[in-house]
Formats: structure tokens, sequence, C-alpha cells
């Protein structure tokens, strides 16, 4: 039997090797081998490798799977609490770290209400104590982000508006806006707008938008209670919680009376209007803004008082108790003060007219007014807002697609721009947001001190967001 070293040629010593009988296929292994150095090798191996790179980066793209998850399949979230035992509870939100965006504005009104019953819950008792707008819950803990890498270069602190419009009113939005805008910079957060949940559109196809220079947080850190949270939430639907009750005790100057108390408040939404009402409709819109200014300071010469009107119809009511039959003020009473100011001004008075109705601008009570825009709104728009602006007129505006839409909005932006920046007198309606808007443009000055705002509804003053 012939011996392993001679049948398996390839696992001799090196020992043995110069003695033992070469074997045909051993010999053709070994005059191989020398040629494959180690330098070869490597270079082959270099060569693959490239092979294998152009492979992966010429071949068509393919798109990777999202792990996110979609914000719209979360439609409620509860709080966790804590327990560390001997009565000592905390409680915190959880959301998920692969939140695919913010969560849709009703679910963010229900944390609010939820929040109460946690404190309340971790504190040891069953009932909700009123604090002041400012006060800490010590048994509130902020969530941990678990990926510190992934949080370089996000604002420490910030303020996220949500313009949701579950009332797509412009008013509403502008006068919330600035006012959270306001916010933001007293309480030194970084703002930034979301506009994934706004019916009209996109933010930035009416204004032009800040740019910060920090990142936004992600969103499972973004939360609308409490308020001590890092990234606060804004929205129409935590109204209550931002803007309610003891954001009124905490801005509202004691020390005053009446319109005076709101400066504060006035205040927040005014440094809003001068940070953000920059248009970015069109060029032309610029355009046609400063154009219609200046076309109204040659027409006065300088001399003549302006005078404007803002007659607001649709869903929106009046207030007083004298209305309560039409809902709104007539538009004999807006012609009655309109003339009782122009004679106070020597009958050397322009007086602009603009309201939410086409219709007004074609009464005979305001045949000599004039149309805050060169032009009243457009047959396109007029025709879908008959007796003023209403939820169903929005929806018939939507339905009709194009841009009928953004027609509706610029022209709305391009009137409050020119009634309020050109104005000395404003007679609106002041339960309106529209009527608040205008005097925040304005300016406290010109609208409360002297008195160039006039509420034609009631006797009430100047107020900030309603509640």
């Amino acid at each position: 039997m012939p011996s392993s070293s001679l049948t398996n040629p390839r696992y001799r010593s090196a020992a043995e090797e110069p003695f033992l009988s070469q074997h045909k296929k051993d010999h053709r292994l070994r005059s191989v081998g020398p040629r494959l150095t180690r330098g070869r090798v490597f270079l082959i191996a270099i060569v693959l490798s490239s092979i294998v790179w152009l492979l992966l980066v010429f071949q068509p793209s393919t798109p990777l799977k999202s792990n996110k998850i979609d914000p719209a399949s979360i439609t409620s979230v509860e709080p966790t609490l804590l327990d560390y035992g001997e009565g000592n509870q905390k409680w915190t939100w959880k959301l998920p770290a692969n939140l695919g965006g913010l969560l849709r504005p009703q679910v963010y009104g229900e944390m609010c209400r939820a929040a109460h019953r946690a404190s309340d819950s971790a504190a040891g008792h069953g009932r909700h104590a009123h604090h002041g707008y400012y006060w800490v819950d010590q048994h509130f803990l902020n969530p941990r982000v678990e990926d510190a890498a992934f949080s370089r270069g996000v604002c420490k602190r910030s303020l996220t508006y949500m313009l949701d419009s579950p009332d797509p009113g412009l008013g509403s939005m502008l006068l919330g806006l600035w006012s959270a805008y306001g916010l933001a910079v007293r309480e030194n957060r970084t703002f930034f707008v979301d506009d994934s949940n706004w019916s009209w559109g996109t933010y930035a196809t009416y204004f032009l938008p800040r740019k910060p220079t920090c990142r936004p947080p992600p969103p499972n850190l973004v939360l609308p209670c409490p308020h001590q949270v890092p990234h606060l939430l804004v929205a129409h639907s935590t109204t209550s919680a931002t803007f309610g009750h003891a954001f009124t005790d905490f801005f509202e100057d004691a020390r005053k009376m009446r319109v005076q108390r709101q400066h504060k408040i006035f205040a927040l939404a005014r440094s809003g209007y001068e940070a953000l009402f920059r248009l970015r409709l069109s060029a032309a819109d610029e355009e046609a803004v400063e154009l219609r200014k200046k076309q109204l300071e040659e027409e006065t010469s300088g001399n003549e008082k302006i005078l404007a009107m803002q007659i607001r119809r649709g869903d929106g009511k009046d207030k007083a108790f004298e209305w309560r039959e039409t809902g709104h003020v007539p538009v004999s009473h807006y012609a009655n003060l309109i003339s009782s100011a122009a004679a106070t001004a020597g009958g050397n008075a322009t007086i602009l007219l603009s309201s939410d109705d086409p219709e007004i601008y074609s009464l005979p009570e305001f045949a000599n007014y004039i149309p805050a825009q060169s032009l009243p709104p457009s047959p396109s728009t007029r025709s879908l807002l008959p007796g003023g602006w209403t939820r169903q007129a929005f929806e018939n505006a939507r339905a009709s697609g194009g841009d009928v839409v953004v027609d509706l909005a610029r022209e709305y932006f391009r009137d409050v721009k020119i009634l309020g920046e050109t104005t000395e007198e404003l007679f609106c309606g002041g339960n309106g947001n529209t009527c608040r808007v205008l005097a925040v443009v304005m300016g406290w000055q010109k609208a409360v001190e002297e008195e160039g705002w006039v509420n034609v509804d009631d006797d009430r003053g100047w107020f900030g967001v309603d509640w």
C-alpha cells in the first residue's frame, strides 16, 4: 500500500519535500503556484472590487423601502405614566422615533386635553388645577433623544405653527401665525411653519419663508403640551392651550383699562406681521400693491384723509344684540359712520372699500367709494362668493380646480396690505378676524392710541386670538 505522503502530495512536510519522488499532478500545481505572487493576488482583488463598484454605481437605481411611520396612521396618543415607587410618579410622551411627519391637528388637540389628566394623576389628585402660563410641571419628563448624532444641528428650542385650517378663514390664520411668531421670539424659540395640513396649499406660495440657522426637530419631539417642552407645536386645535385663559392672564396689563390692557398681546402679533407678511405671490402682486399705494398717495396729494371700510358677510357673524336678526351690521350703519368721519375731515377724504362679498361693491350706498384695489374681485372669484365668505364657498372653489383658491388668497392678502398700510381710519366689525388683523397692520399708535380703528359691531376694543 502506498504511503499517505505519496497519495496526498499537497500535504507533505517541507522537511521531506526535496527527498520524495514527484507526482505528475503535484508537479503541475507547483509549476503554477509560484506565478501567483502576493502582488498579483492583490492586483486581481483590486480589479474585481473595481468591477463590483462600477456595477453598483451604474446599475438602475431602485427606491429603498421607507421604514417611516405614516403620521395619518396614528389617530390618538396617550401619555405614558412612570412609577418610581413611594408615590413618585412622572409622565411623558412617547412618539415613534421613525415618525414620518407631524401628526394630524386633531390628535394634538386631544393630547393637550390628555396632558391635564396625566399631570393630575402624576401629582396625586384627580382634579385639574389652574396654573400660570409659565408654570413648570415637575412631574413631566421631556422625551429623550435616542440618537445623539441625529440631533446635531437641531435647534435647541423651537415653535412650529401648524396651518391646519379647520376654519378656512385667512384672517384667523394670519392672527394665529403672527401671534405664534411673536411668542416664539419672546421665548427664544426658532420659528417654523408646517403647511402639510393646510387646505390653501403651500405657505411658500404666498409668503417668503424665513431661513432658520438650525434644523427643525424630528417629529417625535414636537409636542403641543405642556408649554415647557423644548419643541412646541401650536395649531388651531391647540388654541385654548397656547392662547387661552392663562395666556391672557399673563400678557394682559392689569394696570391698564379696557383695550390698553392688550398692548403686550398686540405687540406679539405686530412683530409677526413685521417679520412674516412679506408677500411672495408674484412680482405682479408686489408691484400691484406698491403701485396702488403710490397711486392713492398721489390722488390724495398728502392732504386728503384716507378712510376705509371692511365689510364682512358669509359665515362670520357680528355679535351685538341689535344685529341678532341678520347676524351682520347693516350697510346703512357703515355708511352713516363713514359719512360722519368724512364730515369731520371737512369733506376732504378718500374712502376705500373692501368686502368678502363682491355684491357690496355695486350697492348704491357706496357708489362714490373706491375699491381698495384698482379693481374689485375678479369675475372668476366673484361668482364663487355670493353673499360673502363661507365654508361652502371655499369648498366650491377647491372643487373647481385650477388656481381659483390661490387667486382668492392673493386678492385677500393684497386687500389687507393696501388697506392696513394706507388708511388713517378704518371701520370694520371688530369680532371678525380680518378686522383685528387690519388693526395690527395699522399699528398700535394709529389704531389704538389715535383711535383710528373703529369697531362698528359693539364697544369691545381690540383683542388677539379668539380661543
